[in-house]
């Protein structure tokens, strides 16, 4: 979704995050932190110049998939996209699984779950080696069924644009609409540190795989609610923060035996299945 690139989006983004700001502070929040906020958008910036150059056509993977495809929808525009939607949020729930048990996939995601504070700055804080974790793998057995790449791309947009708006604490509960949707109150169990909420809500817009998998779990009461991984957010070092779970991957490599232990290295749990 290009429009994710687009520079008047980006700066929307920044009004969005000066806005949160504000009102966090006139009401006397404490939800900011002013080095996680300046890492999360020196990251942010990051991501979007790479995505610029690179662009979000999903090269040549993607184009042979399509040319293999084994069906084709053959609906109207939008009878297509709603199937593609569906497909793609059910897609969008494993590929947050992955990310979340998975040893390279973690290595990634970490930098999402690492502040300890938690505000909009979190929302496309998404890890800028995503493309060696290769959870966007997921999506592509999506093409080699019949759906377009551009309504794959469209769907993922729409979902990370919603995402961007329900990492915040500025929204209260919404009653059930909290079991139903991935509001900010869902979200907030999601990024919560405490052990009984550790990989729960992984849904994109919906809970309905949520609730399917057993996964979903609601917000109790917020007050006990902490985020983050303080030890890698104290030491106050960007390239750490990128590093830190790969690092530990290399090592497990390292020490693996045979062609077994090494995928294990990369592929096999995180032991992190957690925030901590």
């Amino acid at each position: 979704m290009e429009i994710l690139n687009h520079p008047l989006f980006i700066a929307a983004i920044f009004i969005c995050l000066g806005v949160e700001f504000f009102v966090s502070r006139k009401k006397g929040l404490s939800n900011f932190s002013s080095y996680e906020a300046l890492t999360s958008i020196a990251l942010i910036s990051f991501d979007k110049i790479i995505g610029y150059f690179t662009g979000t056509d999903g090269g040549p993977i993607v184009k042979w998939l399509w040319a293999h495809r084994v069906f084709e929808l053959g609906f109207n525009h939008t009878t297509n996209f709603i199937f593609t939607f569906v497909a793609v949020e059910f897609m969008y729930y494993w590929n947050h699984w992955y990310n979340h048990h998975v040893n390279i996939g973690w290595a990634t995601h970490i930098m999402h779950h690492s502040p300890t504070k938690y505000n909009l700055t979190l929302g496309y804080r998404l890890g800028i080696t995503r493309f060696f974790s290769l959870g966007w793998m997921v999506f592509l057995p999506l093409i080699l069924l019949g759906f377009h790449s551009e309504d794959i791309a469209l769907s993922i947009g729409i979902i990370f644009l919603y995402q961007f708006f329900i990492h915040t604490e500025l929204i209260p509960k919404l009653g059930r609409l909290d079991k139903v949707i991935n509001t900010p109150s869902s979200h907030r169990v999601h990024h919560s540190s405490n052990p009984e909420h550790y990989n729960t809500n992984l849904g994109g817009i919906t809970l309905v795989f949520d609730h399917l998998f057993g996964t979903y779990c609601a917000e109790g009461d917020r007050s006990q609610i902490s985020y983050g991984i303080p030890s890698i957010m104290n030491k106050k070092n960007i390239w750490y923060e990128i590093t830190c779970h790969w690092r530990v991957v290399f090592a497990q490599f390292k020490k693996a035996s045979g062609i077994k232990g090494k995928l294990l290295a990369l592929f096999g749990s995180s032991s992190q299945g957690h925030q901590g």
